[in-house]
């Protein structure tokens, strides 16, 4: 639904949080350490709980998306809960209350970093895979230009101007941000329309079932574990730049307070430039590959910041380095956006968002070591730190070169899939309703496995799958038998279970009947029909065809696999993936067979045989 409201709500729900985001990290961090007396130790643990929560929920939070919740619903509850928490926080700060506070801000920040679960993965639902790069872009520039007004807002309460509550100018800052994010974000969370989808059950079993496989699975993929990786390493050195550039100022230059606020609005500045920038170029160039220049402007970037001696020099590299800081996370985003396997978005995206948020694990640790240990020779040793963090970057660099090329044609690294349907079975004669029942293959049907195994034997399948259903494996055998392979059965390629209704004639399902053919238009109100009979809808029986190819495709790479499975659920494949806008009922022939390319993200049709077009 990728309408100009949907994305303007979009955008302006990144320019919104990260007002909130800009003042709690300069304010509220100088008000617990400088003003109040929480150790640095003590304060950093914040950022630690906030992360071990993150990893207790975001990823189960993703499998809950993918297969039962929406992401908007989700959404809304934490950008409230995130309000609320933080909105208590700063009432803390204002009353003096430390330790309250930082429990509260912890918190906070948890529901902060969570809301980005819900949120990112929608940018697949607004923009389509050519402009997905420039949407998000725009939500980057949008992020940074909330930045730079959240300074703006809060200069009068925290120059003193303003004295509203007289608690001090660092805690006035809070609550009035605290409610401009979250008016700002209403927008969002009343009017922005995401596709509405059936729901399941849900059973604390089945979710945690359902995490460690989808979980397993989605790390099958290798462009997702190797991106995941990657981002994990270069965004480890930038942020661990980022968060000590004031720093790497006041001891390497010995600038002001003053000149490092007006530097941070001029990289603010260039960093919404550069994420508006890099997605119109990342749509156009390839998203893998400006990634890949992102990161080599890098390597450039960091050594120039640590060995120059030119002050006036040194501004101009760290004003255009903001150019790099939005095209990093601009594109960043749009990669994991296509490699993330259809499916499990929202889980891809539940640990694109973990990985982000404890990203900055190592390169602080390797700062430590180095500003620790060389002493010994002043303030350059920051220079040496600035040194060590780019290794981050080179070994990213290693890592996103395994990542698959958006650009690159995929058809070279695809699984072949054959998927067959059975012979004639007896109910087919009787015209039966069969679904999920068992009923044998006739004589006939026999005949047909016969000639469908001889159409196929130049074919060299790696391996044969059925569903479990007899007339399929009866089917698959016949074809396996000269092959000496395995027949290879699963539930995933089952006929659509109808219920109540197997046994019986067609004409008893009534204007059900229709809604079973409506696939990929069903409506809410259809899957709720169509659950209240007990039939399966449309979207999980397709759903779990794409489990199947997911798996196999996984486990056999640039292989060629037979799969036999049923008329009904061929015919839904066929309109899922657009081969016709509408198939009449029983338009898929015994023995017929579709021919597809796949990895399990991208389908390609190459034929189609036995199936009865409108």
């Amino acid at each position: 639904m990728g309408t100009r409201r949907n994305i303007f709500l979009w955008v302006l729900y990144d320019f919104a949080n990260s007002i909130v985001s800009i003042v709690f990290f300069l304010y509220f961090a100088q008000w617990a350490v400088i003003d109040s007396g929480v150790s640095d130790f003590v304060f950093n643990l914040t950022f630690t709980g906030s992360a071990f929560l993150l990893l207790l929920t975001a990823p189960l939070v993703g499998v809950m998306l993918d297969k039962y919740w929406r992401r908007i619903s989700g959404l809304r509850y934490a950008t409230a809960a995130g309000a609320i928490l933080y909105g208590i926080c700063a009432c803390f700060a204002l009353s003096g209350m430390a330790g309250p506070a930082l429990i509260f801000f912890t918190l906070g920040l948890f529901s902060y970093q969570l809301s980005f679960v819900f949120y990112t993965p929608l940018i697949n639902d607004i923009a389509t895979p050519e402009k997905r790069g420039s949407i998000s872009g725009l939500g980057i520039a949008a992020n940074y230009l909330g930045q730079i007004a959240g300074l703006v807002m809060v200069l009068p309460f925290s120059a003193g101007t303003w004295d509203f509550f007289s608690a001090g100018p660092r805690a006035e800052t809070l609550l009035p941000a605290v409610l401009v994010f979250f008016i700002l974000s209403l927008p969002m969370l009343l009017f922005f329309q995401e596709p509405k989808r059936a729901q399941a059950g849900i059973s604390a079993k089945s979710v945690g079932k359902n995490f460690l496989r989808e979980t397993k699975a989605l790390l099958a993929f290798p462009s997702v574990t190797w991106f995941l990786l990657a981002f994990f390493l270069f965004n480890d050195a930038i942020l661990t730049a980022m968060n000590n550039f004031p720093i790497f100022m006041e001891q390497v230059w010995g600038v002001s307070d003053t000149i490092k606020t007006y530097l941070l609005l001029a990289i603010l500045i260039t960093s919404a430039l550069g994420g508006g920038l890099a997605g119109f170029v990342a749509d156009r160039l390839g998203h893998k590959r400006t990634l890949f220049v992102v990161l080599v402007g890098w390597l450039v970037l960091l050594p120039a910041l640590a060995l120059l001696t030119n002050f006036k020099i040194m501004v101009i590299v760290a004003v255009f380095m903001g150019f790099w800081f939005g095209a990093n996370w601009a594109v960043s985003r749009s990669v994991m956006s296509f490699v993330a396997p259809l499916g499990r978005h929202n889980l891809a995206f539940a640990y694109y968002s973990l990985a982000e948020r404890v990203s900055a694990l190592l390169g602080p640790v390797v700062w430590g070591i180095v500003v620790t240990s060389l002493v010994s020779i002043g303030s350059d040793r920051y220079r040496y730190a600035v040194l060590a963090i780019t290794g981050f970057i080179l070994l990213g660099l290693f890592a996103l070169a395994r990542v698959h090329d958006d650009k690159k044609p995929l058809q070279d690294n695809l699984t072949t899939i054959y998927i067959a349907r059975h012979g004639e079975a007896e109910w087919n004669v009787k015209g039966f309703i069969i679904g999920q029942s068992e009923t044998s293959l006739t004589d006939k049907g026999q005949q047909q496995a016969r000639d469908l195994a001889r159409e196929l034997e130049n074919v060299e399948f790696d391996a044969i799958f059925s569903s479990d259903l007899e007339r399929t494996r009866h089917t698959a055998e016949i074809v396996a038998l000269p092959r000496h392979l395995p027949v290879n059965t699963t539930e995933l390629l089952r006929e659509r279970n109808l219920a109540r209704f197997e046994g019986g004639q067609w004409d008893r399902l009534g204007d059900l009947f229709d809604i079973l053919l409506k696939h990929p238009h069903t409506t809410e109100e259809d899957n709720q029909k169509l659950a209240r009979e007990g039939i399966e809808t449309s979207l999980a029986m397709i759903g779990r065809f794409l489990n199947f190819v997911r798996q196999t495709t996984a486990a056999y790479p640039r292989k060629t696999i037979l799969a036999v499975s049923h008329g009904g659920m061929m015919r839904l494949l066929l309109a899922h993936l657009g081969y016709a806008e509408k198939l009449p009922p029983r338009s898929m022939a015994n023995s017929g067979y579709i021919r597809l390319r796949t990895n399990g993200t991208d389908f390609f049709i190459d034929e189609v045989k036995g199936v009865k077009k409108p």
